[in-house]
């Protein structure tokens, strides 16, 4: 690797003005994207938090063709109505008759594209509007205040309670449209309803738009409602709020554009945090390197967001967050550069200090490019799609930007003049060695961290931090919450708190039977009664009275209607039971007719309604313990439908994809550290910081009240690609230095001499750097936390929680680890632990270092001389 970087280094500090050229004009053809196609972003809160390869992707197919409609095109629009002022809805004629109103209002609102108008109602679905129970209670409800108007007797065949209200023999199930019911309790007064009054009240529309047209006037219609009712200008007598996946699209894209916005204050914070570290070098200078050093990773940003553009890949709201991470991570490595280039300023020749100085940061910018990449590509593996797609996009960022830091930034040294006033070194006319006029300012705290005192107090720290971490980490549970993907000040956030206590009392689940039981055989219509009972059986489950089986009534009609009173429950009369319900159009039930006039049942669907107030995480652990239950009746080919499920898969799977990914991520980071360092002990102490550093962020994360969700397992991937810089740092520098000391003096045992030279020698290296790349992390992110997106907030927290929990292990941790001795003696009679390949590369790289570029080397032997004259003094 050495050797790459040292041809590398010479190819740039020959040709610098050529290959900053060639480099803009490659990027120049590739960002073309965007001058054939315009930037837009992309987002869908449903299918893009879903489950890739869930069960809902097969039930959701079910459902459409059971339906014959496409499901991707599917959208259910909820609309609820409160009172005003918050108060509760009387039921009353005048309510009735308002909401009524709003249902038609609704029905015909309209929108015009491309000379084609069309109305809500014209892009139902098979099911269209749910409303007709209501539409009947409402009808019953008229024909009691006019016998009541007239002074005349309630009609004895209109019963008006709740649940279930029954009109001339039909029930009428209100549980789906009334919340929060209170009923009249005397029972002397005569009331036209039982309902006295509810919290609210809810009307529902399933739509289907068939072309491209209809879908864009569709979601331009769900937009005008959504702002129309946020004013609350529909009626004086109820308050109305709607809520769409379509509009919950809208508002993440806001979101997603307030967070592109904050890119500017980020820039801002970060130019001056820059300002401040190049301070003592010209203005001019700083202003090119500045340029410089932002531009790599703005190039690397559009560079990606082009190839996956390209690629056919629409840019989400996810990817938003992109150019903030890579800012980051590019910053970072410049301050590296910059820092080396600055360390070594007493090499008067540019070529061969540029040289030094690649050689030197190479493998450290490779150690971050390369594990955050890996992190992020094994993000791709993320089951939501919208997940999967932001990590492609990072990950080629975060590449790309890795390149761009040797093609664009690197090259500004050779061309600016960066001198700096340096103090630190003086040189020696005897040998022409630089000498170090006073010890290093890491010496203090390396003594610390070697000592007993030191590594005790390291201990304790460590376990206050596991404790906590322990705390947070058992506070979590598995779960998403879609409100969490749009802004705080959004209307939205009211509304789901009303969906919530709608979900506390109505949560119906839709079973699907594609091999309907032979109700003429006793055994199979009692074990198929006997799955759904034990279903209504489930604690979050009402009772029957609830329940949607038309099964149930149909056979007491069949009792009724049949004239043959000794004959065979069958399904005969199935046609005719539809249609004296009104269900003929519901589809409801799927039969044929053979020529003989027989009815054969292909498919029906029956639903089971569920209640309490439950958590996302509660009701995805429903739907599995409902799809184990039919699981147990294959004979009955049953299939659950929850519009929720796609993000509920999610929830149920997340804890086991993110332990695979988590493994996979930090046996990648294990592999690639040991390439770069090649010593299992050192190696070792690396991982085990590494994963020290993701639980603690997990543990941190949930004391912060986050939850195990998809966005915490692609937070974590991310964290433990941020986690690889701050151990690997430390460890391949510590590695190199102990091999100097070691060729150096022919030592049979390492003590705490050697272990402050190799570590104060570490720490000049990487400390202040490791801490301005912290520091500058948080700077750039610390305007997310101005954005109130959750889901933004969770990334910012992410990223700084792991800067500070890194740089903790870091320069406290890893070090004090790296300073136990594993392997204390070193004689000829035993063999070194490092292998063979390792002494040959390191004598390869040894001789290929020239005496007058080597001045890392010579201040080892220098310090090492020095303490050598000490040990002869004393």
């Amino acid at each position: 690797m050495i050797l790459f970087y040292k041809l590398l280094s010479i190819l740039i500090a020959k040709n610098p003005y050529i290959v900053i050229f060639v480099t803009l004009v490659t990027i120049l053809p590739i960002c073309s994207y965007y001058i054939f196609l315009p930037f837009t972003f992309k987002t869908d809160i449903r299918r893009g938090f879903a489950h890739k390869n869930g069960e809902a992707k097969y039930e959701f197919k079910v459902l459409g063709d059971f339906y014959n409609l496409s499901v991707d095109n599917i959208e259910i629009i909820a609309i609820i109505i409160k009172g005003k002022n918050k108060t509760r809805l009387p039921i009353t004629f005048e309510i009735l008759s308002e909401i009524e109103r709003l249902d038609h209002f609704i029905q015909n609102k309209t929108s015009t594209y491309k000379n084609e108008t069309i109305k809500l109602k014209d892009i139902y679905s098979p099911r269209g509007t749910f409303n007709f129970l209501f539409d009947a209670f409402k009808m019953g409800y008229e024909l009691q205040k006019f016998n009541h108007d007239m002074s005349l007797t309630l009609s004895q065949n209109i019963n008006l309670s709740y649940p279930n209200s029954y009109i001339f023999g039909h029930k009428v199930f209100l549980g789906s449209h009334f919340f929060g019911v209170r009923l009249y309790n005397d029972s002397l007064k005569s009331h036209i309803s039982s309902i006295k009054d509810v919290d609210m009240c809810s009307l529902w529309y399933m739509l289907h738009p068939n072309t491209e047209n209809h879908y864009k006037m569709m979601i331009d219609i769900e937009k005008n409602l959504f702002e129309y009712f946020k004013f609350n200008n529909f009626s004086d007598l109820i308050n109305v709020q709607i809520y769409g996946d379509e509009i919950a699209n809208m508002e993440m894209l806001r979101g997603s554009i307030n967070t592109s916005k904050m890119l500017i204050f980020g820039i801002t914070g970060m130019i001056i945090y820059m300002l401040f570290i190049f301070r003592g070098i010209s203005y001019f200078t700083q202003i090119i390197l500045l340029f410089g050093a932002l531009s790599s990773p703005g190039f690397a940003s559009i560079i990606s967001f082009s190839i996956i553009g390209w690629f056919g890949i629409s840019i989400n709201s996810m990817m938003s967050i992109t150019p903030f991470l890579v800012l980051g991570i590019g910053v970072d490595d410049a301050f590296l550069i910059y820092h080396c280039w600055q360390k070594h300023s007493m090499i008067k020749n540019n070529i061969k200090k540029f040289s030094k100085v690649i050689e030197e940061v190479g493998p450290s910018m490779t150690i971050t490019s390369i594990t955050n990449t890996l992190a992020f590509s094994i993000g791709i593996t993320s089951p939501s799609s919208q997940m999967s797609e932001f990590c492609i996009c990072t990950a080629i960022a975060v590449f790309v930007d890795f390149i761009l830091e040797f093609t664009i930034f690197s090259p500004l040294f050779l061309i600016l003049n960066t001198n700096k006033k340096n103090n630190n070194y003086e040189e020696s006319n005897e040998n022409g060695l630089f000498i170090k006029k006073k010890p290093y300012y890491w010496l203090s705290y390396t003594n610390f961290i070697i000592s007993t005192k030191g590594k005790i107090i390291v201990f304790f720290i460590m376990i206050m931090m596991y404790i906590l971490a322990c705390f947070g980490i058992s506070s979590m549970e598995s779960t998403f919450q879609p409100k969490k993907t749009f802004p705080q000040d959004s209307e939205l956030i009211n509304v789901f708190e009303n969906l919530d206590e709608i979900y506390s009392e109505y949560a119906p689940v839709t079973l699907m039977v594609h091999s309907p039981p032979n109700i003429t055989n006793k055994e199979s219509n009692r074990k198929f009664m006997e799955m759904i009972e034990k279903l209504e059986e489930f604690p979050e489950s009402w009772s029957k009275e609830r329940s949607y089986v038309w099964l149930r009534d149909y056979e007491e009609y069949f009792i009724k209607n049949i004239r043959n009173s000794s004959k065979v429950l069958s399904y005969e009369l199935v046609p005719k039971f539809l249609s004296d319900n009104y269900m003929n159009d519901k589809s409801v039930v799927k039969y044929t007719i053979d020529n003989e006039g027989n009815v054969k049942l292909n498919a029906f669907v029956i639903v089971i309604i569920n209640h309490h107030k439950r958590s996302w995480h509660e009701r995805a652990y429903l739907l599995s313990k409902v799809r184990n239950l039919i699981n147990n009746y294959p004979e009955y080919n049953v299939t659950a439908y929850d519009y929720d499920a796609t993000i509920f898969d999610l929830i149920i799977t997340v804890p086991e994809e993110m332990l695979k990914a988590v493994l996979l991520t930090i046996g990648c980071m294990s592999i690639v550290c040991f390439a770069i360092v090649p010593d299992i002990i050192i190696t070792s102490i690396a991982i085990i910081s590494v994963t020290s550093i993701a639980l603690t962020l997990i543990g941190f994360l949930g004391l912060l009240g986050q939850d195990l969700d998809i966005v915490i397992m692609v937070n974590i991937l991310m964290a433990i690609g941020f986690a690889v810089d701050y151990a690997a740092h430390i460890s391949f520098h510590y590695f190199n230095i102990k091999v100097k000391l070691r060729n150096e003096i022919n030592y049979s045992k390492i003590n705490i001499k050697h272990q402050l030279i190799i570590l104060s020698k570490t720490f000049s290296y990487v400390g202040m750097p490791m801490i301005e790349a912290a520091l500058s992390t948080i700077i750039c992110m610390c305007p997310l936390f101005l954005i109130h997106v959750p889901i933004v907030k969770t990334f910012a927290q992410t990223v700084c929680l792991v800067s500070i929990i890194g740089t903790i292990h870091g320069l406290l941790i890893t070090p004090s680890l790296l300073t136990i001795n594993f392997f204390d003696n070193y004689g000829n009679d035993k063999k070194s632990y490092m292998n063979i390949s390792t002494h040959l590369k390191l004598a390869v790289t040894e001789d290929e270092k020239s005496d007058n570029t080597n001045i890392s080397d010579k201040t080892v032997n220098t310090d090492i001389e020095s303490k050598k004259k000490q040990n002869v003094i004393s």
